[in-house]
C-alpha cells in the first residue's frame, strides 16, 4: 500500500494556516472553552480556567460569565497571537437561551481583546 505523505511543514503548520481568518466562533462553558475558525474546524478545546496568582480561577460558572476581565485574561492568553493581525475576524459567542442582557454584554466585553469586527452574540 503506497500512501502519500504530506511534507512536515504541511502537517505541522500552526492555526490559522492562510492569513484570512474571516470568522471565529466560541463557546464560552463552564467546564470547556472551544473555538473554530471557518474553514478550520474546531482548533481549540480547553479548560475554562485562568492563573492570575497563585491559584485557578473559574471565569464562568454555571453558564454566566462572572469574571469578565479574568474570561478576557484567558481569551488574549489562548487567541490573542493566533488571530492575524491584518484582518480583523467576526466573532460569534455561543449564548445560553436563558442568559439575557447581562450575559451578552460581559461576553462582548470579553472579547474585545481580541479586536473583532463584530461581535455576535
Amino acid at each position: 500500500m503506497i500512501r502519500h505523505l504530506r511534507p512536515a511543514s504541511a502537517r505541522h503548520r500552526h492555526w490559522p494556516a492562510c492569513r484570512r481568518c474571516t470568522g471565529l466562533a466560541l463557546d464560552l462553558g463552564s467546564a470547556r472553552t472551544r473555538a473554530w475558525i471557518a474553514g478550520r474546524g474546531m482548533v481549540l478545546d480547553v479548560p475554562t480556567v485562568t492563573f492570575p496568582g497563585s491559584g485557578a480561577v473559574h471565569p464562568v460558572r454555571r453558564g454566566t460569565i462572572v469574571d469578565t476581565a479574568g474570561t478576557a485574561r484567558m481569551l488574549e492568553r489562548l487567541l490573542g497571537n493566533r488571530l492575524p493581525r491584518i484582518g480583523r475576524p467576526l466573532v460569534v459567542v455561543a449564548a445560553p437561551v436563558l442568559d439575557g442582557l447581562a450575559f451578552r454584554t460581559a461576553a462582548r466585553a470579553a472579547v474585545e481583546v481580541l479586536r473583532p469586527r463584530a461581535v455576535l452574540t
